[in-house]
């Protein structure tokens, strides 16, 4: 049987027809006129966040601030607003103090009330121009003291301390990024201003204070910046030849910390052996003392002195002394008159002292009863200001007052019996003796604030590192809950804290 196949029938389309819409009027308005209304109504709403939204929202003066050399801070009304060059927002219908600091130059200042309007400030904003053009300075090591200062506590610390004011424009970038790029930002911001030299030495001061991989790989990177032709090693090279020159020590530092395969390239050669002669300390012997203001001051006349040597450094002959020194540690007794004759420093004024950055939250909240004990909870702005005071005191007005350095205590003959030292103990003594012609409680009772930030290498005297700005101080001794210490140990305290186990003494020089 033969089976066919349907055939389909074909699809006819309809009749195509005109098809019309037609809108019907609304509350008796023909469409021809509401949508003309309605298309109105969209292009006034557009013309309207165009040209008056923006300024209602956001009426005042757009701030642009350049200055040379670039990279200073700008602050509106005591706060924080940006770093030149910078473009800053000032709400219309008020009066803003601004202020811009670059370390090392003078302080630029103005007063400007800001102000506004409504129309077009989206394409047409109010706008005012400060550009600050600074003199060379007399002294270009001011301009390289914050940026070493941050580079000092980084390189000591390995991680982070106080973190850079570009930072607070930067969030989002990886830990560590403001402590390796400060030194390369310094000298992006003063090469064609400071000669190279000048620069050079900057770079140079941040490679004597370098002691592990990250802080040698910004160094080379300034470096290289400063003297585009050469490569990392060659730089390296450079900066090895220039330190051998100055500071063999810190040369030697400074080659340890670099990477493996880049000591394999280094071309550099003569640094200074390991090991160290046997040599006896401590090296500085009281000549004599006197008396004032009811405390004895114990006088080391200036000498060569040969500092500690370990495994990685040599030791290096400095010198050191010239200077009277306190017998003991400044009692709460003499910083009780301190505080009368400076209320600014009582603990009434913790809050202000606080908010100043002088202080942290434990000023004074444990400082002794008893006046013969070391005065304690006193941070290290606070000492600073107590040197200030002793400086005005009946006798002593001939003398600047500080405190002692790190190596400084290391290299002092002190009347400490290992013994006897007040070491691993439940309690406090009281501070020293008060007529002694030697030192006391240099080791142990209560650790003491030193003038310096911890450094690596303690033959370092340059004055410049010595007396960096830093956030973190050395301290040294430890106290009666250390287990064993010496005077040459020293440990890192931020310069705020008020710890009830630091207390410090003080230093006389003659003017």
């Amino acid at each position: 049987m033969i089976i066919k196949k349907k055939e389909k029938t074909p699809i006819t389309p309809p009749d195509e027809k005109e098809m019309t819409v037609k809108l019907k009027n609304f509350g008796g308005i023909a469409p021809s006129v509401y949508l003309r209304i309605f298309l109105s109504i969209l292009i006034v709403c557009g013309l309207f966040f165009l040209l008056f939204f923006p300024g209602i929202r956001h009426e005042g003066t757009v701030l642009k601030v350049t200055t040379r050399p670039a990279g200073a801070v700008v602050t509106v009304n005591g706060y924080y607003a940006g770093t030149a060059p910078a473009k800053i927002f000032l709400p219309a219908r008020a009066r803003y103090d601004i202020k811009i600091e670059k370390p090392g130059f003078p302080v630029y200042e103005k007063e400007i009330n800001a102000k506004g309007r409504i129309f077009a400030t989206l394409f047409f904003p109010v706008k005012e121009k400060i550009d600050v053009v600074w003199e060379k300075p007399a002294e270009p090591d001011l301009c390289s003291r914050r940026v070493l200062a941050e580079f000092n506590d980084f390189a000591l610390a390995d991680r982070e301390y106080s973190p850079s004011i570009r930072k607070q424009t930067a969030k989002s970038f990886e830990p560590n990024y403001f402590f390796t790029e400060t030194l390369d930002f310094f000298v992006r911001d003063y090469k064609g201003f400071l000669t190279d030299e000048e620069i050079e030495k900057a770079v140079l001061r941040a490679a004597a204070l370098c002691t592990h991989e990250v802080t040698t790989g910004a160094v080379l990177k300034a470096y290289t910046r400063l003297y585009p032709s050469l490569d990392p090693v060659e730089a390296a090279d450079a900066v090895l030849t220039a330190l051998k020159a100055s500071n063999p020590r810190a040369a030697l530092i400074f080659r340890g910390a670099l990477p493996e395969p880049m000591k394999k390239q280094l071309s550099a050669t003569g640094l200074p052996p390991a090991g160290a002669p046997d040599y006896r300390k401590p090296q500085l012997r009281p000549d004599g003392s006197f008396s004032a203001i009811g405390e004895r001051w114990v006088s080391f006349p200036k000498t060569a002195a040969v500092t500690e040597g370990d495994t990685l450094l040599p030791p290096a002959e400095i010198e050191c002394g010239g200077f009277w020194i306190q017998d003991r540690e400044v009692t709460a007794g003499l910083y009780r008159r301190f505080l009368s004759d400076c209320p600014e420093y009582s603990a009434e004024n913790r809050a202000a002292l606080e908010e100043q950055g002088l202080v942290d939250a434990f000023y004074l909240r444990q400082f002794p009863q008893d006046n013969r004990l070391p005065a304690v909870s006193v941070s290290w702005h606070a000492a600073q200001a107590f040197c200030r005071w002793i400086e005005r005191q009946p006798g002593l007005s001939g003398f600047r007052a500080r405190l002692p350095y790190s190596f400084e205590i290391a290299l002092l003959t002190a009347d400490d019996n290992p013994a006897t030292a007040n070491l691993a103990g439940s309690r406090v003594r009281a501070a020293g003796s008060p007529q002694s012609d030697s030192l006391r409680d240099l080791t142990g009772n209560v650790w003491e604030w030193c003038q310096n930030p911890p450094l690596r290498d303690r033959a370092v005297t340059d004055s410049f590192l010595l007396n960096l700005p830093t956030e973190i101080k050395a301290v040294a001794g430890g106290s009666y809950k250390s287990d064993s210490f010496s005077p040459s140990e020293t440990g890192v305290q931020f310069a705020v804290w008020s710890s009830p186990y630091t207390g410090f003494r003080v230093v006389l020089e003659k003017k």
